[in-house]
């Protein structure tokens, strides 16, 4: 379930009613919604969505021949991924939106507002989990590790860590057969056989709902006469829970004046926009206060004020409740979409002045608001990117109510000071090195984070056996939790007309 402050979905019903005489409302069918529900998300994409330019009139489009009587979430699913397939990347010759799997978009989707699916280890952008707490991932044939443990989890109190291997599942072997391990996942209680540090050992699990945070590491590195900070980071919460988490790490970087930060994404999937920014402010000298950090790109009609339909939307505070301008009801129509209106400038927090190195660690799930304070940094660092290239979603969304769903469609595209947005394939990196899940967060024998620490330390020799030792000696992780990590890159604040 996705819920997000300033845009609080409620399970509106935007479509039209047939009124007898006395007014009341007609109670329509099931056939009737879905058929209007259709149409709806179409009517939306054709306005507000970042390639509205693709689509073909509603009547060549067919919204009806989505109808599906028995699963209507599908039919609306198989709609989006048709429109998402419209708009082809002339830098590749695909659509911007083909992700890696079958039938899913790779940025747009829609999704039950009321409803949450079974989960394994998904923590909510309130940083509230019900789950186990555990990310597991194939390193190797028959060797499945954890690759994270949420902070607060019922996996971490039970002292789980990441790089513990598991080698049984309710008494059973472990092989690397995701399907028959997502199966004992999905369950409310679960046993564990792990090989640990501290020996081989039994865990039982039961999920739980727990609070947690985003920060999953942070630790000072000495390194020669300078100072390293390291920072692990699971995704960008809503900016209240973002704040308290960071401000000690950043108190402590502060105070040994580190001059090179490492900032591990790996798992990043992204989260709220503001929530980025945040912490790229607190990552800022003083020297970039009030110059740009990235620009949020709408389509043409929503940047001239004509994205009318956005009048069915309430624009709603941080508390869900609709806002009110002069006695009347503020709509996603009274927002000013225009470039100037959203091209965001550094406003320094914090009190680091000392950050002359970037360094991100990343990885395939590395993800729109990850990415975004990554390229925010592109044209005023030598930003170095260690692990392999990221997911690529350099577009975010605000969603749509439509009767009892959520619709989240591609409408905005961010470019930071130099005009740099395109990454649609994901960033490459500057060195080489696969996720070495062996070691935890923070350890600096963990490939990585080793390979961070040499460049910084100037250490040629240590990076290229590094690499050999990381990209030629094992494969890249395929991870078996991966609900964890969708990617998100949700915007909460918009300026009115």
């Amino acid at each position: 379930m996705r819920w997000h402050k300033g845009i609080y979905v409620m399970a509106a019903l935007l479509v039209l009613f047939s009124c007898k005489k006395d007014n009341t409302p007609k109670v329509l069918t099931a056939d009737e919604r879905q058929v209007l529900t259709l149409d709806s998300i179409y009517l939306y994409a054709q306005q507000i969505y970042l390639w509205n330019d693709a689509l073909p009139d509603i009547k060549a489009f067919n919204t009806q021949q989505y109808k599906n009587a028995s699963a209507p979430l599908a039919g609306y699913a198989k709609e989006v991924l048709a429109i998402s397939q419209l708009k082809i990347n002339p830098a590749t010759g695909m659509p911007y939106e083909k992700g890696g799997l079958n039938n899913v978009a790779k940025y747009s989707y829609i999704t039950n507002a009321i409803e949450n699916g079974a989960q394994q280890a998904a923590v909510s952008l309130n940083d509230t989990g019900d789950d186990y707490g555990l990310l597991l991932a194939e390193y190797g044939t028959n060797d499945v590790r954890v690759a994270m443990v949420s902070p607060g989890s019922p996996a971490a109190a039970a002292g789980m860590q990441r790089g513990d291997r598991i080698l049984t599942v309710n008494g059973t072997s472990v092989t690397t057969g995701t399907n028959t391990l997502n199966q004992a996942l999905n369950a409310n209680a679960i046993q564990l056989g792990l090989q640990a540090t501290n020996g081989n050992h039994l865990v039982n699990l039961s999920k739980a709902t727990y609070a947690s945070s985003p920060v999953l590491k942070d630790a000072i590195f000495t390194e020669g006469n300078a100072k390293v900070g390291y920072l692990a980071l699971a995704r960008f919460s809503v900016l209240s829970q973002m704040q308290s988490a960071v401000t000690a790490s950043f108190q402590n970087f502060e105070k040994e004046s580190v001059s090179s930060l490492i900032v591990d994404l790996r798992y990043n999937g992204g989260g709220y926009v503001e929530s980025a920014e945040y912490l790229a402010d607190l990552i800022a000298p003083a020297s970039l206060q009030g110059k740009v950090s990235y620009a949020e790109h709408f389509n043409t009609q929503m940047q001239q004020g004509q994205a009318t339909i956005l009048k069915n939307q309430p624009y709603r505070d941080s508390n869900g409740k609709p806002v009110y301008s002069n006695g009347k009801m503020v709509t996603y129509a009274d927002v000013d979409f225009s470039v100037k209106a959203n091209t965001h400038t550094f406003n320094k927090k914090g009190s680091l002045q000392s950050v002359k190195q970037l360094y991100f660690i990343v990885s395939p799930n590395t993800a729109s608001a990850a990415e975004l304070l990554i390229n925010i940094f592109k044209p005023y660092f030598d930003v170095k990117l260690i692990g392999t290239t990221t997911y690529g979603k350099p577009v975010g969304f605000f969603p749509l109510s439509i009767d009892s769903y959520s619709l989240y469609l591609s409408n905005f595209q961010i470019k930071n000071a130099s005009g740099e947005g395109d990454y649609y394939s994901g960033m490459p990196a500057t060195n080489e090195v696969y996720d070495d899940v062996t070691h935890n967060f923070g350890d600096t024998q963990e490939a990585c984070l080793a390979t961070a620490l040499a460049l910084i330390s100037g250490q040629s020799a240590s990076i290229t056996a590094l690499r050999t030792r990381a990209v030629t000696g094992t494969q890249p992780l395929k991870l078996i939790s991966s609900k964890a990590l969708t990617g998100e890159m949700t915007e909460n604040r918009f300026n009115l007309k």
